[in-house]
């Protein structure tokens, strides 16, 4: 026999360690290599903690029930996970690789440190990585 609604454990209730032990953040590699993998890892935390529309998009500040600092912190939150599991990876690649001036630029650039564009930033990336006619057409 099934358990009663009561007997199952609240969701709210549980360990977030515990949940996202299960799906780890996973560091994108410097060829691209496994970044459906890091996407995924990172969408998983990021809807976990209620963070997905940083990312998205849809909707504006005034939509949130938070205040703009808490507003500013959960962007600058999910910009440092984002940057921590990717960008920092790529740091040395960008010191040897010429072809990746213009996207070291892009990154650097992203003064509001606006998670959504360094999210974008990285897919256009990826997919130049994909195409590198266009990764060259892109760098110049």
């Amino acid at each position: 026999m099934g358990r009663s609604i009561e007997e199952l454990q609240d969701p709210a209730t549980l360990v977030p360690s515990l949940a996202l032990k299960f799906i780890p953040i996973v560091e994108l590699d410097d060829s691209f290599n496994n970044f459906d993998e890091w996407e995924h890892s990172i969408r998983f935390y990021l809807r976990y903690h209620g963070l997905l529309t940083c990312i998205e998009g849809g909707g504006t500040d005034e939509d949130l029930p938070f205040t703009p600092d808490e507003i500013l912190h959960r962007r600058l939150f999910v910009y440092s996970l984002i940057w921590k599991s990717a960008v920092a990876i790529l740091y040395l690649r960008f010191v040897m690789d010429n072809n990746l001036k213009n996207l070291k630029n892009q990154l650097f650039q992203n003064h509001q440190h606006d998670p959504k564009q360094l999210w974008d930033t990285l897919h256009a990336h990826k997919d130049a990585i994909q195409n590198p006619k266009a990764l060259r057409l892109h760098s110049r």
